[in-house]
């Protein structure tokens, strides 16, 4: 029989194989990825309080470094081996969380986009936070050594010395790097973590941890922070029905601040801020502090009696101060909602989650210190660590929503149990018994299926047989057959956590240009430049400044059947409307060789 011939036996056949296959697969079922519980390290750390932190081992050999989870930033920050200088004190590496040397790794790999591997931190930057970080690639695991937490090689990685970060960060937000226009954006750790099979989604459960329940930790007590990644721990949380949709401009976690009040066990209540100058405030834990607006923080000022020091930029108390609010004994009620919907819900702060030391390099000697901060505009407006003490937060990146819950103390360190949050591709499966079995009704559809094949190429071979046969007694006719046309694999489209964003995403360094216009907190603006966006690759490939297309690969944009034009961005980063143009370079190139316009 010709060679050619079995190939319509083999295509005849895959249908066949391709439904028992399926049969299998759908009887027996692969075990679930659960959600990644993270434990805390057990100390309490922090020049402006004592902070649950979490363990980060980085490098070969394994170091452990101390940091505080980011609800903001996307990237893991370690405190680095010039973080401390002969004028600090001696305790400075261990306040620090220990240090990083990355001479002393040899999985350590430095980034060669910027000269030293150096950006700017850019994640606080509209809060005056500010510095550098070298940046590179090692082996991180979140968690301690030998906790048996994943460990995952090759990963972004900042070592900063900046005292405006006194300890490193954990980032939970899985957006992707980007250091250049012309390398592709390197995914996060959060997403390594899905991909790799760690984690079921991009979400997590998070509270802070609050030092001063279960006794206080001076006296052996306090509750540690509790971190669940592609999930969350039910039992920590009150339940409410209060679903928040993530904001357009990047700062994703911002919810608005319906009013906020201040209780007295007796009943009294002060009205610090009213629903009718609610305000938008966005949650992060990078930061220990609130920012509030001016007409808020000086409301506070006078409802409980707290002073502003102008050199440490703190509300620093006198012993006197101290000794009356905790004999007021007074809570801070904040009262949340959205603006698409009229559910709220009530998060209330007792004192001692405001009852904070300041020590070096904030203040010369250790003070008493009330976390607030004055927001200098909306952009700043900032819920930090200390409110996530009472608050507990989960963050569904996939489904682009979030909620936040009061804490539950009905118990402190409950058994672990997470709820699993399932990837938007792959939702929840109905409740069914365990199949460790093939059901009957499964063999017999397999025996069927094995059955028909059977048949069928018996009727396929006595089929080619004889037609070999009459191809041989026909003069002047090929034995050959044709050879198939090809067929092209058509790729689907990428899932993304986010829908095709209009600008790169957050950058860990802007021009001076951009910063002085920068328009949005957290995130990096849009740069000036053209982009395009490849749907298929989830790649953004960028023009220079000038609007010229010479850096933009043609060929490779060509390849792409999913390109799409951005937004377009002028000099000062605000989207700006193009019209096509016969005389417009850039758009002659884009239909010369895209067949493309931008719109």
């Amino acid at each position: 029989m010709p060679m050619s011939s079995w190939r319509y036996l083999v295509f005849a056949l895959l249908p066949i194989l391709g439904l028992i296959e399926q049969t299998l697969a759908s009887e027996t079922s692969s075990t679930p990825v659960t959600p990644l519980t993270v434990h805390p390290s057990g100390n309490w750390n922090g020049i402006d309080g004592n902070w649950s932190s979490f363990w980060l081992t980085v490098g070969t050999p394994p170091q452990p470094i101390f940091v505080f989870i980011s609800t903001a930033s996307n990237q893991p920050w370690v405190v680095s081996s010039d973080g401390c200088t002969p004028s600090d004190p001696g305790t400075c590496y261990s306040s620090r969380g220990l240090n990083f040397n990355s001479n002393s790794s040899t999985t350590w790999v430095p980034n060669t986009i910027n000269p030293g591997g150096e950006f700017a931190l850019e994640v606080e930057s509209s809060l005056g936070l500010t510095g550098n970080g070298d940046y590179g690639n090692d082996t991180i695991v979140l968690g301690s050594p030998g906790s048996g937490s994943p460990s995952l090689g090759s990963q972004v990685l900042a070592t900063i010395a900046t005292h405006d970060f006194w300890l490193g960060l954990f980032g939970l937000n899985p957006a992707p790097t980007n250091f250049s226009s012309k390398t592709e954006p390197v995914p996060s750790y959060m997403s390594n973590l899905k991909s790799q099979g760690h984690i079921p989604s991009l979400s997590y459960g998070y509270t802070a941890g609050a030092y001063y329940r279960n006794g206080g930790g001076a006296n052996g007590g306090g509750v540690l922070g509790n971190l669940t990644l592609g999930g969350y721990e039910e039992s920590l949380f009150v339940p409410n029905n209060l679903t928040v949709d993530f904001a357009t401009s990047g700062d994703y976690l911002t919810i608005d601040v319906n009013a906020i009040s201040i209780r007295s066990p007796g009943g009294t209540s002060q009205v610090v801020s009213s629903p009718s100058s609610s305000f938008p405030a966005f949650v992060d834990s990078s930061v220990p502090y609130l920012y509030l607006p001016t007409s808020i923080f000086q409301k506070f000022e006078e409802a409980i009696g707290i002073t502003y020091d102008s050199e440490s930029e703190l509300y620093l108390l006198t012993d006197a101060q101290h000794t009356a609010l905790v004999n007021r004994n007074a809570s801070v009620v904040f009262t949340l909602t959205n603006s698409t919907s009229k559910a709220m819900v009530n998060i209330t702060l007792p004192y001692a989650a405001f009852d904070w030391w300041a020590e070096y390099p904030l203040v010369q000697n250790s003070t008493r210190y009330f976390p607030l901060k004055r927001a200098a505009d909306n952009s700043q407006i900032t819920l930090g660590r200390a409110f996530l003490q009472e608050a507990y937060l989960i963050a569904d990146y996939e489904r682009s929503q979030f909620s936040i819950h009061q804490r539950n103390w009905t118990t402190f360190y409950p058994t672990s149990n997470p709820t699993t949050i399932f990837p938007l591709n792959n939702p929840a499966p109905s409740p069914s018994s365990p199949k460790s079995k093939i059901s009957t009704p499964t063999i017999a559809a397999i025996v069927l299926a094995i059955l028909a094949s059977l048949a069928l190429t018996l009727c396929l071979t006595i089929f080619i047989l004889r037609r070999a046969h009459q191809l041989k007694q026909t003069p002047g006719r090929s034995n050959t057959v044709s050879t198939f046309a090809s067929t092209s694999l058509i790729l689907s489209k990428k899932e993304s956590f986010r829908s095709a964003p209009s600008s790169p995403l957050p950058l860990p360094f802007i021009s001076s240009k951009d910063k002085a216009d920068k328009k949005s907190k957290h995130v990096s603006n849009a740069p000036s430049e053209l982009s395009f966006f490849d749907k298929g690759t989830n790649s953004v490939l960028l023009t220079p400044s000038n609007r010229s297309l010479v850096s933009l690969n043609i060929d490779k944009a060509i390849e792409s059947p999913n390109l799409t034009l951005n937004p377009q961005y002028n000099n000062s980063g605000v989207s700006i409307p193009r019209k096509p143009s016969h005389s417009n370079a850039t758009d002659t190139i884009l239909n010369k060789n895209l067949n493309l316009v931008p719109t």
